[in-house]
């Protein structure tokens, strides 16, 4: 394969240093800020609003990143991101005094607002990078993924703890692992997007919009990306919240199980990157991905026991990587340069609705400590996902067997 030469490794090995150091201090507030709401309030029901809010951010800064993505210099932007990050977690530490229930909705609102903008922009320029530098970008992805799922291991497993101790002054910690990367980004290279791609702000989204625009693959993975938010996102919010409801606010407990989560995803990811994604075409690792989900899914449901809860999570973690890898790989390259961050953009939009319309669903009508209504609602929609991954696996199939003999 041949690469334009914009980057370089050295670049590339700067970038697989920032991306988990960010990571920790993530995973730390993703864990560790519904536990100290759920210890403090009593009220599992607290937790799923508190994602809600998260969710809602992400989606209305979703399609900015995607046209900023797509414009300027995606380091400055990551760079004035993770400043703006810093500056206002340390801003919400300094009130966390009040320890309000609104505090935390402001937390978690504002970390997702930013963090949904230096996301997708930050996950298309290290595609720029391992594109430029790797033979193999599914691989390579799931190389970056051993580190930043490890990253994440660690932050998930103290987030409990550190918020269990240090409450809303955690947001310190929190706000730190967003400066030190700062200082690697300045050192590299990436080139200037001002304008690029010779359309506005709006002409993208106005060609995506044309009809000629939507191929069967571009339909099919923006349904798939719908479809498997609707219940991917939502089981590990609402999961962690039965956790804690069946076998009460143990911090041993909630550090456990997103352990074990990380673990799942780690593994997962270390057999994509030793040449998993070679040896079996997009279609198939999607199919193999679901079906190991479906059993993760079906025995959390049926676990009453804390050992096995914790384990059927780990079988549906081990599964994540495997479906989100396959469709960030088709996103990337199913789409030119010049519309790229947008086509992910509504991709990413697509998965932040799904996963609101169910949170709220449950929310409303269906909150209970074994998470009854959302299992029941997930089962259909997870069958239909399958079934249309199964219906079109010959297409994709025969589209990735294309794109290796390429």
């Amino acid at each position: 394969m041949a690469h334009t030469q914009v980057y370089s490794r050295y670049d590339n090995l700067l970038v697989t240093f920032v991306l988990p150091i960010t990571n920790i201090g993530a995973g730390m507030t993703w864990s560790g800020l519904p536990y100290l709401l759920a210890s403090e309030t009593s009220d599992l029901s607290n937790i799923p609003v508190l994602f809600i809010a998260s969710v809602t951010a992400s989606a209305l800064f979703t399609l900015i990143g995607g046209t900023v993505a797509d414009h300027f210099q995606r380091k400055s932007v990551v760079i004035v991101c993770l400043i703006a990050d810093a500056s206002l977690t340390l801003a919400l530490a300094g009130i966390g005094s009040a320890n309000t229930i609104y505090l935390f909705y402001a937390v978690s609102f504002s970390s997702a607002l930013i963090g949904s903008l230096n996301g997708s922009i930050l996950g298309l320029w290290i595609k720029d990078i391992l594109n430029a530098t790797a033979d193999n970008l599914a691989r390579s992805l799931a190389q970056r993924g051993i580190w930043n799922i490890s990253a994440k291991a660690i932050g998930f497993s103290i987030g409990p703890v550190i918020y269990k101790v240090l409450a809303f002054n955690a947001l310190y910690v929190d706000a730190l692992f967003s400066v030190i990367p700062i200082i690697a980004l300045f050192w590299i290279h990436d080139p200037d997007r001002t304008n690029h791609g010779r359309v506005g702000w709006s002409g993208g989204y106005t060609e995506i919009a044309k009809r000629d625009f939507w191929t069967r693959e571009r339909r099919l993975i923006i349904s798939l990306y719908a479809l498997t938010a609707s219940y991917t996102v939502p089981t590990v919010i609402i999961s962690y919240a039965v956790l804690l409801g069946r076998f009460g606010y143990d911090v041993v407990n909630a550090s456990s199980f997103w352990l074990f989560a990380s673990l799942g995803s780690v593994i997962s990811h270390l057999g994509l990157a030793q040449r998993f994604a070679d040896r079996l075409n997009s279609g198939t690792r999607l199919v193999v991905g679901q079906a190991i989900m479906a059993v993760g899914f079906i025995g959390l449901w049926v676990s009453d026991s804390i050992s096995s809860f914790i384990a059927f999570f780990m079988v549906f973690t081990f599964s994540n990587p495997v479906i989100t890898n396959s469709l960030e790989t088709e996103v990337y390259e199913k789409c030119s340069d010049s519309f790229r961050g947008r086509f992910a953009a509504l991709c990413y939009l697509s998965d932040d609705l799904a996963g609101l319309f169910v949170l709220t669903t449950f929310n409303l009508y269906g909150a209970d400590e074994r998470g009854d209504f959302f299992y029941l609602l997930s089962i259909p929609i997870m069958t239909f996902a399958i079934l249309l991954i199964y219906s079109n696996r010959s297409y994709l199939n025969s589209h990735s067997e294309k794109q290796r003999a390429d």
